[in-house]
């Protein structure tokens, strides 16, 4: 038993590398469909803790939109692919959907509302239930998950092989009493499926847990290496505002309100039978409201020059003496570590180093200040 679990290890994180990119908010595009005559009316259903700038519908057929609701008329019956892009903060976030539809000669009397829910059941499953409603009796129901799976039933459920985002779409369809043609309506919306996966078989597993309702949000990651001859290679962050880092981490701020999922992904390799697989793990979060004060607290470091070469400042008020320092490299691994020698600016050579991108991490009385670096 030993043996077995000499590689097994529950990564406490204490180190933290810097995200890179822009931050965004949480938000979950939404959307509905429904006949209105011999045409489509399709409504912007999206929920979101910030204000929505615009949007921009494609219908499939060449045209498009910025209206919040809008009826569109297709020329002929069939199925079209129909997406909604909005935008919130400088970043957009777009789901789409399979709609099927009349053409401008399938005129439809009917009143339908299309509407579901989605719980977890399990992991990476899904359990969808029907709440539409409508003056006639539903015929034909439509599921598509985002993952080139379809189920026809009413109620329904959906194992996921991987977690992630994924965009679900529920459409409902029945024959107009008067004039004998298909009715039909729909909703789509982008969902997060949590739960974890591993190309490694048994041999690495992978779990992922949050703090809720902090921030920054504190996570920790369970990693189990169940063979002692896999090796990891590396981490990999996506905290879902757009931003990932590499390395292990320890937390992550969000300078927004919303609903995100944060997921991670370990790589690793076989020495004996010489194979590369990875494990995956996402969870959904909701992180605590911040104030302007609160968001301007991560800047508490920068560096100079960007991008560095043989030297490297950092300054801020983060920089005080008696800091420890570690410097990693692009797969977490630490490559110098030290301490800070002087208040409000320190001086690093970093002639020895080879070409790269660098995380510097100061950590002090249990805070740490991240800074992505690349040298040249």
């Amino acid at each position: 038993m030993m043996n077995v679990f000499r590689n097994a290890f529950a990564v406490c994180l204490l180190l933290s590398s810097l995200s890179s990119g822009a931050q965004c908010p949480g938000v979950l595009p939404k959307f509905s469909w429904a006949n209105d005559g011999s045409s489509i009316v399709f409504t912007d259903q999206t929920e979101a803790g910030v204000s929505i700038t615009d949007r921009l519908w494609h219908f499939g057929d060449g045209d498009s939109s910025d209206a919040m609701t809008v009826t569109h008329g297709y020329a002929l019956a069939g199925p079209n692919t129909v997406t909604l892009t909005v935008h919130a903060e400088g970043c957009a976030f777009s789901t789409s959907a399979l709609v099927a539809h009349g053409g401008v000669n399938d005129a439809c009397g009917s009143q339908l509302v299309s509407s579901f829910t989605s719980e977890v059941a399990g992991n990476n499953h899904l359990v969808f239930t029907d709440q539409s409603q409508g003056d006639s009796s539903f015929l034909l129901y439509l599921w598509t998950f985002g993952d080139d799976s379809v189920s026809i039933y009413q109620d329904t459920d959906h194992f996921y092989v991987s977690p992630g985002t994924y965009d679900v779409s529920h459409s409902i369809g029945t024959v107009d009493s008067l004039f004998q043609t298909a009715c039909v309506a729909g909703s789509a919306r982008r969902l997060f499926v949590d739960g974890n996966t591993s190309t490694c078989d048994s041999s690495l597993f992978l779990d992922l847990n949050i703090n809720e309702g902090l921030n920054p949000a504190p996570f920790d990651a369970q990693l189990v290496l169940f063979n002692e001859d896999l090796t990891v290679t590396g981490w990999y962050w996506d905290y879902g505002d757009g931003t990932t880092s590499v390395g292990i981490s320890q937390e992550h701020y969000y300078a927004f309100p919303g609903t995100y999922q944060i997921c991670t992904q370990v790589y690793a390799f076989d020495s004996v039978d010489s194979f590369e697989c990875f494990a995956r793990s996402c969870v959904t979060l909701e992180p605590a409201a911040v104030s302007v004060e609160e968001m301007a607290a991560p800047a508490q470091v920068r560096a100079r020059p960007v991008p560095f070469t043989d030297e490297l400042w950092v300054e801020g008020p983060a920089v005080r003496r008696g800091t420890r320092w570690h410097l990693l490299d692009v797969l977490g691994r630490e490559v110098l570590m030290g301490i800070i020698r002087h208040d409000g600016s320190e001086r690093f050579d970093t002639g020895p180093l080879p070409t790269g991108i660098y995380s510097l991490v100061l950590w002090a009385e249990g805070t740490t200040n991240p800074l992505r670096l690349l040298k040249q």
